[in-house]
């Protein structure tokens, strides 16, 4: 199996998946007609593909040289639910 990463001498970084995926429509259904009409808006498109947030280059970006041998997130051109 791959390396092992040591939590102690890496960055971890978390992401909102706001900033991952364009959650526009979504949260403007949220603002503007409150919760249940939210929810019944998921569900209708709950296997809709999300267009790419303003950080998901940094998650699909090619591997730099601290990254892990063994990391797993995707690579340029894939999309990670696809």
């Amino acid at each position: 199996m791959g390396e092992t990463l040591d939590l102690e001498r890496a960055l971890v970084v978390g992401v909102a998946s706001s900033a991952l995926f364009d959650l526009a429509e979504s949260d403007a259904v949220f603002r503007e007609k409150g919760e249940e009409e939210y929810r019944a808006y998921q569900r209708e498109h709950l296997n809709d593909v999300l267009a790419p947030g303003v950080a998901f280059p940094l998650y699909t970006a090619p591997p730099g040289p601290q990254r892990p041998v063994g990391d797993r997130a995707p690579r340029r051109g894939h999309h990670p639910l696809a």
